[in-house]
């Protein structure tokens, strides 16, 4: 089942996307981030068999927890298919298994068509689950289709977390944001949507500093905008053309406040294992670096 053939999904605009694995469940689609995907394969017999879709296979000298989603909406049923896909997928506590009676398709989904899931539907919902949701534009333009962007961690029973908890795990999923020589790495819990920048939206301040450009209209509300490249020591994002390379802004959420941060590319979500990091303390806006061409943002002195 191809994605942008059953459901009829429009091209992708020349936008920052998120590159996803999406599948079908019952009349729903699901997608997980590439970044997340370790591989997708025929599923092996699932054994060990739990309330609410659980159960585990056998993948060479590993035992894996699976979730059958279909199994999840509708307990019970009889099986017609016998021809089933693993997705297989990083968490925080090891490896695990979505199972997908479609074969799985690539999708580009723009960042701006991202948003999050309402958090009384998330607690009250059969998704409680999802974290995010994308509204996608049907050929022709005039209707959409939603797609869930699966959060594994809930479905384990895992407790969210963020970077700043003392009973964190060392992986932790971020946002890769490329700078003119080097990337900076973002905790993505902390990105509430993505959205194109239109010059003509911003209101400038008179002089800028410290990387602020000056407000922007979302949702009802004002957000003060920074440049992430002038945060670093870059020129601004502003000195090139818009038109050729087009910009993004990330709605960043800390607690009650809210600030834009404007990127030039986002390239891709990925796991990474906080004890490779590496402490600095020469940089005001950057926590520390995996490597010597990947650091990790400090959003503490962004967000003030």
């Amino acid at each position: 089942m191809n994605p942008k053939t059953e459901i009829g999904i429009a091209p992708k605009t020349e936008e920052t996307a998120l590159r996803a694995m999406i599948f079908a469940v019952q009349d729903r689609w699901f997608a997980l981030p590439m970044g997340a995907v370790l591989k997708v394969s025929l599923c092996p017999p699932i054994k060990n068999n739990l309330d609410g879709g659980m159960g585990t296979v056998d993948i060479g000298k590993e035992t894996i927890t699976v979730i059958d989603l279909e199994e999840k909406f509708a307990p019970h049923r009889n099986y017609s298919v016998t021809r089933r896909y693993l997705i297989l997928t990083q968490t925080r506590n090891g490896k695990c298994g979505l199972i997908s009676e479609s074969p799985p398709s690539m999708l580009e989904i723009p960042l701006s068509t991202i948003r999050p899931l309402p958090t009384a539907y998330r607690q009250q919902g059969e998704l409680s689950f999802v974290s995010h949701l994308a509204v996608l534009p049907k050929t022709g333009g005039e209707e959409t289709i939603d797609v869930f962007l699966l959060g594994v961690s809930p479905l384990l029973g895992e407790n969210e977390t963020r970077l700043d908890s003392p009973a964190r795990s060392s992986q932790h999923q971020f946002m890769r944001i490329s700078l003119e020589t080097f990337h900076v790495l973002l905790p993505v819990g902390y990105v509430v949507k993505a959205i194109p920048f239109s010059q003509q939206a911003l209101s400038p301040i008179s002089q800028p500093s410290q990387g602020i450009l000056g407000h922007y209209p979302w949702q009802g509300e004002t957000l003060q905008l920074l440049d992430l490249n002038q945060l670093l020591g870059y020129p601004s994002l502003l000195e090139s053309d818009p038109s050729n390379k087009p910009l993004t802004i990330l709605i960043i959420q800390q607690q009650q406040h809210y600030l834009g941060l404007l990127v030039k590319a986002v390239r891709q979500l990925e796991w990474r294992d906080l004890q490779t990091l590496q402490p600095m303390s020469d940089h005001p806006f950057l926590q520390g670096k995996f490597d010597s061409e990947t650091f990790l943002l400090k959003l503490s002195e962004v967000i003030k």
